[in-house]
């Protein structure tokens, strides 16, 4: 008894039903990973709203705003936290530790945490402590975001892509550890609409901000 095998049509026949079935799994699986990473990178951004949270209740050092007093917000930066917790982004890029950050600032007798949260293109192992992302290069973040925020359906879609993004916070040398340093307008301007707060106006003495 002879064996048969497949014919030239069956084996075409077979190619073309593998093709179909790629062509709508591939796209799927590359969508479902993609979700997956906004996901973890939404929940990167929680993670950081806690730690800042966390800093708060044990470090007596840290001075959030008060309606009586010119500061309007406190500011503190990745970096500052000093964790191993939020190291590298599911993008398989590192987080920047200067420009991530959440600003605490006090609406109708509450403080309210707003986060961002800014993952590189790739190392800048050539830039000063890695404060910043290298120019030109894609980078993904979520700006100035709330726990409600990222805690919604489709807070996904809450992170973007750009070469370009403002920079909040310069690189102007400190000399203590919770030593103030000046913000750009930009961080005013996003923090005097998001708060409605008129009084996050100038760029003197507006914020308590908390580096390393």
């Amino acid at each position: 008894m002879k064996n048969k095998g497949f014919t030239l049509i069956e084996l075409l026949a077979i190619m073309v039903v593998l093709g179909v079935i790629m062509a709508f799994a591939i796209p799927n699986t590359i969508k479902m990973l993609e979700k997956n990473k906004r996901d973890i990178f939404v929940a990167d951004a929680l993670k950081l709203i806690a730690l800042a949270r966390a800093e708060v209740s044990k470090n007596e050092e840290i001075s959030l705003p008060k309606p009586s007093t010119y500061k309007r917000a406190t500011i503190i930066n990745l970096k500052y936290l000093n964790t191993n917790a939020l190291i590298n982004s599911p993008y398989g890029t590192p987080y920047n530790k200067r420009e991530s950050f959440v600003a605490i600032v006090e609406e109708n007798g509450v403080y309210k945490y707003y986060v961002t949260l800014v993952a590189c293109n790739k190392d800048n192992k050539n830039s000063k402590e890695n404060l910043k992302c290298a120019k030109n290069q894609d980078m993904h973040y979520i700006e100035f975001a709330t726990k409600e925020m990222l805690t919604e359906e489709n807070s996904d879609k809450l992170i973007e892509i750009s070469k370009d993004k403002t920079e909040y916070i310069t690189d102007e040398p400190t000399e203590e550890m919770t030593s103030e340093i000046n913000p750009t307008g930009a961080m005013l301007v996003k923090l005097n609409r998001l708060t409605k707060d008129s009084n996050i106006s100038n760029l003197l003495d507006v914020l308590n901000i908390y580096v390393r």
